[in-house]
């Protein structure tokens, strides 16, 4: 059992170490070079794009802005409320009262 597991590993070895051998023979041959240079460069100038397109485009989208906040001083004396603004005015809620006829 030993025996067949040692045989095993070292087939396995054997064959990480051609398939090295062939990548390195491959780039040693200036024709067939281009063949592992296209492809790598393909794929690298594609996660460049995608990299461009997540930072330049998807995230500034999913960003919240939040609304900017006045603070002053404190002091004492009436408080005077207001707000100014343009758009539509919408109710919070409806409220149904029901008047009573009295004679």
């Amino acid at each position: 059992m030993e025996r067949s597991l040692r045989n095993s590993t070292s087939a396995l070895l054997a064959k990480r170490r051609s398939g090295l051998t062939n990548v390195s023979a491959l780039l040693a041959d200036g024709r067939k070079r281009w063949w592992f240079i296209a492809p790598l460069t393909g794929v690298l100038a594609l996660a460049a794009g995608g990299l461009y397109y997540y930072r330049a485009y998807y995230l500034p989208s999913r960003i919240l802005q939040q609304a900017t906040l006045e603070t002053t001083v404190v002091r004492r004396g009436n408080m005077i409320l207001s707000a100014r603004g343009t758009g539509i005015l919408q109710p919070g809620g409806v409220v149904s009262t029901a008047a009573v006829e009295t004679k």
